[in-house]
Parts: C-alpha cells; sequence; structure tokens
C-alpha cells in the first residue's frame, strides 16, 4: 500500500507541474502577434529552462545497480528527479534578441523578463510596430504583455519503470505512460522510453572471480505532448476568410544515455556509480494557420496567414 500510494503521490506531483506549466504553454501562440522570427526567438529564450531540466531528466532514473536480474526475473522502479534551473535562468534580457517588430511600450521598462520558471510576475509590455509603405512612417499595431514564469526553478520528472532479466545477463528496461489528457482545456501527453543493460563479466579474463559487477547499459526516452492554440485575427484588419481552428502547440523531448556502471551489493545496501554520455532536447512547433495582422503598401491592415510558422529546438545540459 505504501509503494502504491508514493506513486499516486508522484503522478499527483507531475500532473501538478504539467498544468503549471502548460498554463503558461498554453498561449504561446499569441506571441505570433509580432511575427514568426520575433515569436520564434523569444519562445526558445522563454522555454530554454524547460528544456535543459527536462531533457536531462529523462536520462535520469535508468539504474540503481550494475547487477542485471536474472532470468525472467523482474522489478517495478519509482523515481523522483528534478533538475534545478540556475538563478541565471529566471529572466532573460529582450534587448538581446534582435526583435524586429516588437519593441517595449514604455521605453524606460527593465528589459528583463521572466523565463518559464522565472516569477509569477508578467513581464514588459510590448507593442507590435509595423512600417506603413504608404506613409513612410511607423505604426502601433497592437500590445501585450510577455508571459509569467510559473516561479519555481525545479523542473521535476518522475519514473515508472519496469525490468525483466533475459538470457545472457540481459535486462530490458520499459518506460511508459499511455497518453493522456491532462486537462479539456490545456492538452494531452505521453512518454515511452527503451533500455537495455547487459553485465560485462561475463566476457573479462577471471571476470566471475571480481568483487564488484560491471555493466553498459543504453536508454532512450521519449515524451510527447500538445495543447490546443487560439489565436484569432485582428477585427480591424481585412480578413482572408481562411480557418484557424487547427492551431496547435507541440511539444517532444528525447534523451538517450550511454554508461558504464559498476556496483557492490553489501548486506541489504547496494553502491553503485555510473560513467557515459547523455544527449537530450526539446522541439516545440507551432502547428496550424495563424493569422498575422501586416500593412500593405496602401496603408492597409490585413491579415497575413502564417501555416506551422515555428519550429525551434532546445538543446539539453548534456
Amino acid at each position: 500500500m505504501d509503494r502504491v500510494l508514493r506513486i499516486i503521490l508522484l503522478l499527483i506531483g507531475t500532473f501538478v507541474y504539467t498544468n503549471f506549466t502548460y498554463a503558461q504553454i498554453d498561449n504561446v501562440g499569441g506571441l505570433m502577434r509580432g511575427g514568426a522570427k520575433d515569436a520564434s526567438l523569444i519562445l526558445k529564450e522563454y522555454l530554454a529552462p524547460f528544456g535543459k531540466g527536462f531533457g536531462a531528466d529523462l536520462n535520469n532514473g535508468w539504474f540503481n545497480t550494475a547487477r542485471p536480474h536474472k532470468f525472467l526475473g523482474f522489478d517495478i522502479t519509482v523515481t523522483a528527479n528534478a533538475a534545478i534551473a540556475p538563478i541565471s535562468d529566471e529572466a532573460f534580457d529582450l534587448s538581446q534578441l534582435g526583435l524586429q517588430n516588437l519593441r517595449l511600450t514604455n521605453p524606460n521598462a527593465d528589459t528583463n523578463t521572466p523565463t518559464i520558471v522565472g516569477d509569477n510576475q508578467p513581464g514588459p509590455e510590448l507593442s507590435i510596430v509595423l512600417d506603413n509603405p504608404f506613409t513612410g512612417g511607423e505604426e502601433v499595431i497592437s500590445t501585450f504583455e510577455m508571459p509569467q514564469g510559473i516561479g519555481f526553478r525545479y523542473v521535476p520528472s518522475p519514473m515508472i519503470q519496469a525490468s525483466v532479466g533475459l538470457i545472457k545477463n540481459t535486462e530490458v528496461m520499459v518506460r511508459f505512460f499511455p497518453e493522456t489528457e491532462i486537462d479539456q482545456d490545456v492538452g494531452s501527453l505521453k512518454l515511452f522510453g527503451l533500455g537495455v543493460k547487459h553485465n560485462l563479466n561475463q566476457w573479462l579474463p577471471g571476470g566471475a572471480m571480481l568483487p564488484f559487477d560491471l555493466s553498459v547499459m543504453a536508454g532512450y526516452t521519449i515524451f510527447q505532448a500538445q495543447s490546443d492554440q487560439s489565436l484569432d485575427p485582428d477585427l480591424d484588419a481585412i480578413q482572408t476568410g481562411a480557418s484557424y481552428e487547427d492551431q496547435k502547440v507541440e511539444i517532444e523531448a528525447t534523451g538517450f544515455t550511454l554508461n558504464f556502471l559498476i556496483s557492490k551489493q553489501v548486506a541489504l545496501l547496494t553502491l553503485f556509480a555510473g560513467v557515459g554520455l547523455e544527449t537530450s532536447s526539446v522541439d516545440l512547433n507551432l502547428k496550424g494557420n495563424y493569422p498575422v495582422t501586416v500593412i500593405d503598401a496602401d496603408g492597409n491592415k490585413i491579415i497575413e496567414d502564417f501555416v506551422d510558422p515555428v519550429n525551434i529546438t532546445i538543446d539539453g545540459a548534456n
């Protein structure tokens, strides 16, 4: 019963964190009002701590011993990984991004704005400023506030994993979470991972006499999530008549790790360590049709449609 309770609490923690995170990601499509390039620049900085932390989390929790299970031996393991974003990742400087169409509404305002793990307070107000070819000047289209953070520097990723022993001192590990709708207005997520661990003692001269276990292991995990978006065209612009009901944000995080392991069991205590390499990344894509207000040669505000406008990749802290 205690194990079941821990699993339930870990899953609740995951869903709570995911809801907090999605509360910010749910409206990232609104950044498209300033154009695809500016939206990509802002999103990459805003989500960077999440990408680094979550990508690293996916590579953890694979092992707690170098000794594989015996044939058909198995276990179910629950781990609670949590990457901690440094204080320097709580905010980023808008003035360093080279934005094209977005400017501070108040030129004297602080140019720093929260990342997704930053303060739970909105960032500065930005104005969408476009060149008007008809007048030769600039025109403010609209304004909006930069999104706030979740006020939480930890990026947790609890894992439930099953392992089973096969022939030749080999163990297969599986992580799996079926596609689950977090909230009707938020989105869904799913996770799958596959790993393998193989004992090396059996291949070393005198390996069976060694007082410790040596193994090599590899693991790959993929996490996918999506959330619907709702960016409507400005009503004072000339419409195209297109549909904008297919908007959504897709997130895919992947992690791969390869390790050499060593462990020693002393009574009920297992001492273990590993050395190896890992890679991880998080891809964020805005899918669908997005209406962006532009100004034509006659000075009219018109809607220009952008299809699948944002595709960014955030590399993990590997």
